[in-house]
């Protein structure tokens, strides 16, 4: 058993590794055709983002639109290249996936009636962008937990370029300094670690306390992340338990969080394991960690 445990822990290691460019899609990433061109790729944590929820106007020589109150979040942004792609094909399918997840319509504008592509093109800083005005396509979305937004337009010599942003919120769930800090730690290690909180001094026989706060925050962070498949593992070092209490605890833990998880994400794979106290944190006698699975 302990040898079994070992190699899942030393397979698990390796899931680590960076990401490549072509890998880092996230929401659009099932409707994003296999030959593209990923032109400008970006995470960000505590960004301020606002949202353009109107058609734009050059007033005064500058670009004058309607906004939202600033949100802040973790913000992926892309732009990808299509060379040969029907642009109408794509706006099909982009609209198609909102309605999938459940995307709340903000705004969203066609051709002329969102104004001109090239201050689109100065408003997102990307030259790329200024095309035909009457290709273009631009929506806003939100969730409890996101916002999103798309913008699509064909360049004269036939290709098109998607604009996207994807932000996970954090100023409205209330966090603190720790969990603050704990998604900044994620994003840097590349995995999440809950409960957020460390253990207290002596707490080493406390059951493991995921509060639904803990819950939420995990859910943003893998929202904006550019992967679908992770996996769950508990660990437990808690004593006075024997080696099998532990490996149980540690199980019985991950489960409990995949079944949470699965609820609202439900276009993610998890996969659960339980490792006891073959992988120590001083600090984190009993966790789950949620790490990322790389396609070999």
């Amino acid at each position: 058993m302990i040898l079994r445990l070992i190699a899942i822990v030393a397979a698990l290691t390796v899931v680590n590794a960076p990401t490549t460019a072509d890998e880092a899609q996230g929401a659009i990433k099932s409707i994003i055709p296999a030959k593209h061109r990923l032109v400008f790729n970006q995470h960000k944590a505590d960004a301020q983002m606002q949202w353009v929820l109107s058609s734009i106007k050059k007033i005064n020589g500058r670009w004058r639109y309607e906004e939202s109150g600033k949100t802040t979040g973790v913000l992926l942004t892309q732009t990808y290249e299509f060379d040969q792609l029907d642009r109408q094909e794509l706006t099909e399918k982009m609209e198609a996936l909102a309605v999938q997840k459940q995307w709340k319509a903000v705004f969203d504008c066609e051709g002329m009636a969102c104004g001109r592509s090239y201050g689109w093109s100065e408003i997102f800083n990307n030259k790329a962008l200024h095309g035909i005005d009457s290709s273009q396509r631009y929506w806003v979305w939100k969730t409890p937990g996101a916002w999103y937004s798309a913008f699509i337009v064909e360049r004269g010599n036939r290709r098109v370029y998607l604009q996207w942003l994807e932000l996970a919120l954090t100023e409205n769930t209330s966090l603190g300094v720790v969990a603050k800090n704990s998604l900044i730690a994620w994003n840097n290690q590349g995995f999440a670690v809950l409960p957020t909180q460390p253990s207290t001094v002596g707490s080493n026989s406390l059951p493991l306390e995921i509060t639904p706060s803990d819950i939420l925050l995990v859910k943003s962070w893998l929202a904006a992340q550019p992967h679908r498949n992770y996996a769950v593992v508990g660990h437990n070092q808690q004593l006075p338990h024997i080696i099998s209490q532990q490996e149980s605890q540690s199980l019985s833990g991950a489960q409990a969080l995949t079944i949470e998880l699965r609820k609202t994400l439900k276009d993610y794979s998890f996969k659960v394991y339980g490792l006891g106290p073959i992988a120590p944190r001083d600090d984190r006698s009993a966790r789950v960690e949620i790490v990322p699975l790389y396609s070999e």
